[in-house]
C-alpha cells in the first residue's frame, strides 16, 4: 500500500519453496498479509527488512503495476557522486509505460556527467532505450516487456532539481517500434527463461533507400522440431507485417546472419504452454550500401531526420531501367559545415555516374556540404552513384532525397490511355528497357489493346520483347510474351486491377515498335461495398477461385460506424505460414493499415467475428 495517489498495489504472491526477489517500497508503508487452509503445513518463512532514508538513499527493485521514481533529494538539487539503479517488474504478458513528468539533469552533447540511462530489460546488459540529461528525454517510454532497468548518475560538479518519473503496467503485451539506426531486441526477461504463451511483435524501420542486418547473438527456444520450428519460435518477414514475405522460422541454437531487401522488418515471437528457454537476443544495424532500383524513389542518410552517426561511409546505386536517366532533387540537406576550409574534406555527399567511353571510371557530377541544398541533378546514363561520408565529429540532420527516372515508361493510373515504344512509329533504340505499371480502381480489371506490333522476331523472343504481367510487378504472373511481327490486335486481360509491362531491346536490330491502348473494366473481382450490410464471395464460388487472382474488396460505412465481418465458409489452399493463397483482413483503406486477420485452409476462422475501428480492407491471393 501506498500514500502516494495512483501508485502501489499488490507486489507479488509467493508459495513454495523458491525464495521471492528482494522488493523495495517506494513510499513509507509495506503491508505483508500470510495465509494458509486447512491442509498441508510447511516449515514457513523467514524475512528481514531495513529502513532506508528516502533522502539519502535511492534506487531499489519495484515489482507494483504503478508506482513513483524520484532522483535522490527531489524537490531539491540532487546530490554529487551519486549513482541509484532501479528495475521495475511488472507481471508476464504486462509493458511498462513511463511518464515523465519533470526533468532537468546538467546539461551535456554526450551526457557524459550526469545522466539517467534506461534499458529494456531487467539487467545492466539490457538493450539501451536511451542515456538522457538537460531537458531532452521523451515525456511518455514503453518497454517491450516486463522490465525496465534505470541507472541514474551524478559526478562532482554542478547539479539540478533532476526528475520525478512514474510508471503504468496495466497494458498487455509485447514488443514495440523500433526506428534508430541501430539496436537490439531480446525476448522478455532475457537471460532468464521467458514465459509461456507469449505473443510479442517488433517492427524495425530505418531511413527510407537503406536496409537492415539482423544478426542473432543468442537463441534458446524449445526446438523439439527443428526444422519446422512448430512450438516456440521468432519469425521475420521482409516488410512491415506478416503478410510480407517470410526470410525464416528460427527456434536452435545456430546463430544467424540475416539481410532484409528494403528499410523495414516485422519480427514475431511466440511461445506455447509447455518447455522454455532463456529466449533470444538480436542486434541490427542500418546497412547504408545498397542497391535501388525502380521509376522513383527516396535515399535518407541514416537516422534521418535526427542527426546522421559518425564515421560512416554509404554507397547507393541507382539502377533506372536499361537507357532511360535519372532526375535527383533534395527536399532537406543539412551536413557539417565546411566555412574554413573551403572544401568538403569532413562530412559531404557526392554524386557520380559512370565514364560512357570507359565504364569502369566514374564522373562526378557534384560534392556537396553545409547547408546549401544542391539544385537539380541530371544523369545522362542509366546508373547514379550517391556516396555519403561522415567523420568522427560533428554530425548534422542530414539530407533527403527523391529520384525519378527520366525517359521512357511510367505509372498510368488513369482509366484509359495509350503507350508505345519510344520514336514510334519511327523506331524504337537498341539497348533500351521500359516499364510500365497500369492502376485501376478496386473491382476493376485492365484490358490491353496492342494495335500495332513488330519487334525484332525469335522463336523465344531471347532479344527484342513485350512482356506483360498479371500484377503489380515482373514477380507476377507472365500474361503474355510477345516479338516479331503481329498483324491482328492482340488483347491482354489482367486478372484484377494492376498489370506491368516490361519492353527490351537489345543492341542489334530496330524495328517499327508497338502502340497500345488500355482501359479499365468492371468485372475484375474486389470491388467497393457501401451499406449496412452485406455478402462477399471468391470468384466462381462456390466453384473453386482461378490461380494468380488477386482481388481487393473495401468495405465502407458511415461515419463512426465499425464493420463487423464473419465468414460462413471458408476453402482456401492450405499452408503452414499462409505464403501461398490467403485471406487478409485490414483495419482501414490500405494493405498498410493494422493487420486484423491472415488465414488460409479449410476452417472457417477461429474467432469467426472480427471487427474493424473504420473502414476494412480485404485482400485474396
Amino acid at each position: 500500500m501506498s500514500t502516494i495517489q495512483n501508485t502501489g498495489g499488490v507486489i507479488g504472491r509467493y508459495c513454495g519453496n523458491s525464495i521471492p526477489p528482494e522488493v523495495t517500497s517506494f513510499d513509507n508503508m509495506l503491508a505483508l498479509s500470510f495465509n494458509s487452509d486447512s491442509g498441508v503445513s510447511a516449515g514457513g518463512f523467514t524475512a528481514s527488512y531495513v529502513m532506508l532514508n528516502a533522502s539519502t538513499t535511492c534506487g531499489g527493485n519495484y515489482r507494483t503495476t504503478s508506482g513513483l521514481i524520484r532522483s535522490p533529494g527531489w524537490p531539491d538539487n540532487y546530490p554529487h557522486n551519486r549513482e541509484c539503479v532501479w528495475t521495475i517488474t511488472v507481471p508476464a504478458g504486462r509493458q511498462i509505460m513511463l511518464n515523465v513528468s519533470q526533468f532537468w539533469i546538467e546539461d551535456h552533447t554526450a551526457c557524459r556527467y550526469d545522466y539517467l540511462e534506461i534499458r529494456n530489460g531487467g539487467y545492466d546488459s539490457s538493450p539501451l532505450i536511451g542515456k538522457f540529461c538537460g531537458n531532452r528525454i521523451p515525456t511518455r517510454i514503453p518497454s517491450f516487456g516486463n522490465q525496465l532497468y534505470l541507472k541514474f548518475k551524478s559526478d562532482r560538479s554542478s547539479s539540478a532539481q533532476g526528475f520525478e518519473i512514474s510508471w503504468d503496467g496495466s497494458s498487455t503485451g509485447c514488443g514495440g517500434s523500433l526506428t534508430s539506426p541501430e539496436g537490439d531486441i531480446i525476448s522478455p526477461n532475457y537471460p532468464q527463461n521467458y514465459h509461456h504463451l507469449a505473443e510479442c511483435f517488433w517492427s524495425i524501420h530505418v531511413s527510407k533507400g537503406n536496409r537492415i542486418q539482423l544478426d542473432i547473438l543468442d537463441i534458446d527456444l524449445e526446438h523439439k522440431h527443428r526444422s519446422t520450428c512448430t512450438f516456440d519460435f521468432i519469425q521475420i518477414f521482409d516488410g512491415e507485417r506478416t503478410t510480407d514475405k517470410s526470410i525464416g522460422k528460427y527456434c536452435g541454437e545456430d546463430a544467424q546472419y540475416i539481410l532484409s531487401t528494403g528499410n523495414n522488418v516485422y519480427i514475431r515471437f511466440r511461445s506455447d504452454h509447455s518447455s522454455n528457454g532463456r529466449g533470444f537476443h538480436l542486434r541490427y544495424k542500418t546497412v547504408c550500401t545498397n542497391e535501388v532500383k525502380g521509376l522513383s524513389g527516396i535515399i535518407e542518410s541514416p537516422a534521418y531526420p535526427l542527426p546522421y552517426p559518425h564515421d560512416r561511409n554509404c554507397t547507393w546505386q541507382i539502377a533506372a531501367p536499361r537507357g532511360n536517366k535519372i532526375n535527383v532533387t533534395f527536399s532537406s540537406f543539412h551536413l557539417e559545415s565546411h566555412a574554413r576550409s573551403g572544401n568538403c574534406s569532413y562530412d559531404y555527399l557526392s554524386i557520380q555516374e559512370p565514364n560512357p567511353n570507359r565504364r569502369t571510371e566514374l564522373t562526378t557530377l557534384g560534392t556537396f556540404c553545409g547547408t546549401n541544398s544542391p539544385g537539380l541533378i541530371s544523369s545522362s546514363q542509366d546508373r547514379l552513384i550517391i556516396n555519403f561520408v561522415s567523420d568522427h565529429s560533428v554530425a548534422s540532420n542530414g539530407f533527403r532525397l527523391e529520384w525519378q527516372v527520366d525517359g521512357c515508361g511510367g505509372i498510368l493510373r488513369k482509366p484509359t490511355g495509350y503507350l508505345s515504344t519510344p520514336n514510334w512509329p519511327n523506331g524504337y533504340e537498341n539497348n533500351l528497357e521500359c516499364v510500365w505499371t497500369i492502376i485501376g480502381d478496386l473491382g476493376t480489371k485492365i484490358q490491353l489493346n496492342i494495335t500495332e506490333f513488330q519487334l525484332e522476331a525469335d522463336l523465344d523472343c531471347r532479344y527484342d520483347y513485350l512482356k506483360v504481367y498479371g500484377g503489380e510487378d515482373a514477380s507476377s504472373v507472365v500474361l503474355q510474351t510477345m516479338c516479331g511481327l503481329h498483324t491482328d490486335t492482340t488483347i491482354v486481360t489482367s486478372l484484377g486491377n494492376t498489370m506491368h509491362l516490361v519492353f527490351n531491346s537489345d543492341v542489334s536490330r530496330r524495328m517499327k515498335g508497338f502502340f497500345a491502348t488500355y482501359q479499365t473494366m468492371p468485372g475484375g473481382c474486389g470491388g467497393l461495398s457501401k451499406g449496412k450490410q452485406g455478402t462477399l464471395v471468391s470468384p466462381n464460388y462456390p466453384q473453386n477461385y482461378d490461380s494468380h487472382d488477386d482481388c481487393g474488396w473495401l468495405i465502407q460505412v458511415a461515419d463512426n460506424h465499425v464493420v463487423r465481418f464473419s465468414f460462413e465458409d471458408f476453402d482456401v489452399e492450405p499452408h503452414a505460414n499462409c505464403s501461398y493463397d490467403h485471406v487478409a483482413l485490414y483495419d482501414g483503406n490500405s494493405t498498410a493499415s493494422p493487420l486484423l486477420l491472415m488465414h488460409c485452409g479449410q476452417n472457417v476462422p477461429e474467432p469467426n467475428v472480427i471487427t474493424s475501428t473504420g473502414i476494412l480492407c480485404i485482400f485474396l491471393y
